[in-house]
């Protein structure tokens, strides 16, 4: 069982998400019984417990509350991620033959779309269940493909974060190198790559970038600022040249580095032991974020950790993902915010989160 808080606005759209799929269901059914062919009994039952969801939410809904708390068996959870990507489905088809029209229908049809398509990557658990019903073109639509490739890379992150880390051990009388311990003499810290503070050979990033997202300056690990410093002028050359599936990989790099540098110190105060690279980072960061983020926010610390699958060709060939500006802002948004939050910024909270307080204020964006 999970238990979710949402506000009324949310319900409606995955009530709405949920008639829909309903209505295809029953359409499928008749449809079949009219040609004379066997109903098959997978489609007889999911239509019963469609029907059952949907009687659920009607009961939700009728409390007179702006939060809402749904608590659902895992099994209804799966299949009310399975609506909401029916829904999605029969959304963009719709816009497809009003694109030309710019509509207040039009824009309900696009927040709609967003609230249950944000709601689907919440509600997603292992596994993904497929309706028996037919798509509704012969290809699949962008949106439909980019929600499912979403939804399959949260579930496979968190099904690999579920796995118990691998324990390495060193012989007894091994001397394991210190990568600091040539440098002490001398003053110069090294960095896990090779580089040594303030090298020559490493281009300092454009202030912009480092005011954007972090200041390196405020990084206390000498090996991590190094490493930050690195990646912001690879950044940099990313937003450049307009590179955003590697600009969404160096955000997840940068994020890791600071929430690093953020943690050691507190390691004991998180509780945390063992090597930093046996450390489960995203429910990590979500602690530290604390109780100013919202679930939508949640889900994007999933996505951002799981942006390393990007770089894995075999992991791409099976379920790729597709890298958007609309995608790559959302995460740096987070990571401005999130940033500003851990003092790692010289950008004012205010101004990093005036983003996050109009969307507060628009309630199809939570």
């Amino acid at each position: 069982m999970a238990l979710f808080k949402v506000k009324r606005l949310v319900v409606v759209c995955l009530l709405e998400a949920v008639k829909t799929t309903l209505e295809h269901l029953g359409t499928r059914r008749l449809s079949l019984e009219h040609e004379g062919s066997a109903v098959p009994p997978d489609l007889t039952r999911t239509y019963s417990e469609v029907r059952r969801l949907r009687d659920f939410l009607l009961r939700c809904i009728s409390v007179r509350e702006e939060e809402i708390e749904l608590d659902m068996a895992d099994a209804d959870q799966r299949l009310l991620v399975a609506c909401c990507r029916r829904f999605v489905e029969v959304t963009e088809v719709s816009l497809a033959s009003l694109e030309s029209v710019a509509t207040d229908e039009v824009t309900l049809l696009r927040k709609k779309r967003e609230i249950v398509a944000e709601w689907a990557l919440e509600l997603a658990t292992e596994p993904l269940i497929e309706l028996p019903l037919h798509s509704l073109s012969l290809a699949q639509t962008q949106s439909s493909r980019a929600l499912f490739a979403r939804l399959q890379q949260k579930v496979k992150a968190e099904r690999e974060q579920a796995k118990p880390p691998e324990q390495t051990t060193a012989p007894e009388n091994a001397q394991v190198p210190n990568a600091n311990s040539g440098a002490e003499a001398t003053g110069v810290a090294v960095s896990p790559v090779g580089h040594q503070v303030g090298d020559v050979g490493t281009p300092p990033p454009p202030q912009n970038a480092a005011t954007s997202l972090v200041d390196c300056n405020r990084v206390q690990d000498p090996r991590l600022r190094s490493v930050i410093t690195q990646d912001l002028a690879s950044y940099a050359c990313c937003l450049e040249t307009g590179d955003y599936r590697m600009a969404e990989v160096l955000l997840a790099c940068l994020m890791e580095s600071a929430l690093l540098d953020h943690v050691l110190p507190r390691r004991t105060q998180l509780g945390l032991s063992g090597p930093p690279e046996t450390w489960n980072l995203k429910p990590l960061l979500i602690r530290v974020m604390g109780q100013g983020y919202n679930s939508r926010d949640r889900t994007l610390v999933g996505n951002l950790f799981a942006a390393r699958t990007l770089l894995r060709p075999a992991e791409q060939m099976v379920t790729p993902v597709p890298v958007t500006l609309d995608s790559f802002e959302s995460l740096r948004d987070l990571v401005q915010r999130v940033m500003a939050d851990l003092r790692y910024t010289e950008d004012s909270c205010a101004t990093v989160h005036a983003s996050r307080d109009a969307r507060a204020k628009d309630p199809a964006a939570q």
